[in-house]
């Protein structure tokens, strides 16, 4: 049986808008992340992310559940 680390706190501001604390660390680049400036659903920062995908989805709450076919649970 293996043992499960202990998550790290994300230490910083967020390097996209530099404004606001780090939530979350982006799977591409490594670097901490706020979540105005994340898309959870990939991992990845807006400067990580396709930049037409994300003004695409910038603001936008797309239906989940609809799209990938799924229940979504929040």
């Amino acid at each position: 049986m293996g043992v499960k680390k202990k998550e790290e706190k994300v230490k910083g501001k967020c390097h996209v808008c530099g404004e606001k604390n780090g939530k979350f660390i982006c799977i591409k680049c490594g670097n901490p992340v706020c979540t105005d400036c994340y898309f959870q659903l990939m991992g990845l920062c807006k400067k990580c992310v396709n930049k037409n995908l994300a003004e695409k989805w910038k603001g936008e709450k797309p239906d989940w559940e609809k799209k990938l076919g799924v229940e979504w649970i929040d």
